[in-house]
């Protein structure tokens, strides 16, 4: 299934002041857009696991543009080898470090840690286990609902 782009070519030329991207440029607004799509699916396919996808509440978008942005953003900048961010410590960050970063926030929102508040989660079901007296492992309770 195809889902809507979390940014466009146009958001993500807005960071750029003396960089056009075009048919012919390196990047190109094809490379530009295969990262903005390869971004789209790998935000969705983690979300996935806590909500309910395609996200459409426009507040919560925002969140995720910007995440889109800072994947997109990062592959520019490794191909045009422009400086990446630098850190508190004076050095500056690394193409891998700088992705990573994006990787980790988004298993935060795997791991309820930042959240989409107006987007409607999957249901679960959640159960607690607790040992009998002959060391088996025994559903004690139960609960299927919507999480959060």
């Amino acid at each position: 299934m195809a889902y809507t782009a979390l940014t466009t070519v146009a958001n993500i030329q807005a960071y750029f002041k003396t960089v056009v991207f075009s048919a012919t440029t390196k990047p190109s607004t094809t490379d530009v857009s295969d990262w903005i799509d390869r971004a789209t699916s790998i935000i969705y396919a983690k979300l996935s696991n806590q909500y309910v996808i395609e996200v459409t509440n426009v507040d919560d978008l925002l969140q995720l543009k910007e995440l889109a942005d800072m994947y997109v953003l990062t592959k520019i900048r490794q191909v045009l080898g422009i400086s990446q961010p630098q850190l508190k410590n004076g050095k500056t960050m690394s193409y891998t470090e700088d992705q990573s970063e994006f990787f980790k926030i988004l298993n935060m929102y795997d791991e309820g840690k930042l959240r989409l508040l107006n987007t409607d989660t999957n249901s679960s079901i959640i159960q607690t286990y607790s040992y009998n007296e002959a060391n088996d492992i025994c559903p004690v309770s139960s609960k299927s609902g919507t999480i959060w």
